[in-house]
């Protein structure tokens, strides 16, 4: 009777024991956040992409404007970059839309616009 082996030393208990089970539930909350959290990223990133454009086309439209009145310009009139953009003009450095977009100016009048149609100019 020595001789068998005893059942509960060799056979260990079926299932988890609590540390692991705490465990994988750990790692599942991290994979949840960090699903959520990238997702947020992105959006926030987007958000924040489109709102330095706009801003960005509302300087360009204020030199636009001071083109106009500077140069006693008709308002239907079509600025070009070098007019407004340079050491000594309205506008230092050449806008570069963070979202890879394309500006182009526009007559006075109207707004100028970002090749990427998200990035508007609010009226």
């Amino acid at each position: 009777m020595d001789d068998e082996p005893n059942n509960a030393r060799n056979n260990p208990p079926i299932g988890f024991k609590p540390r692991e089970f705490l465990l994988g539930i750990g790692v599942a909350v991290a994979i949840v956040l960090s699903v959520a959290g990238s997702r947020w990223f992105v959006r926030a990133r987007t958000i924040d992409k489109t709102s330095f454009c706009r801003a960005t086309l509302s300087q360009i439209e204020g030199a636009k404007e001071a083109w106009v009145r500077d140069h006693q310009k008709n308002i239907t009139q079509v600025p070009t970059w070098t007019d407004i953009v340079g050491q000594k003009a309205y506008i230092k450095d050449m806008p570069v839309c963070p979202g890879g977009g394309t500006y182009t100016l526009a007559p006075v009048g109207q707004p100028p616009r970002c090749s990427i149609p998200e990035h508007k100019l609010k009226q």
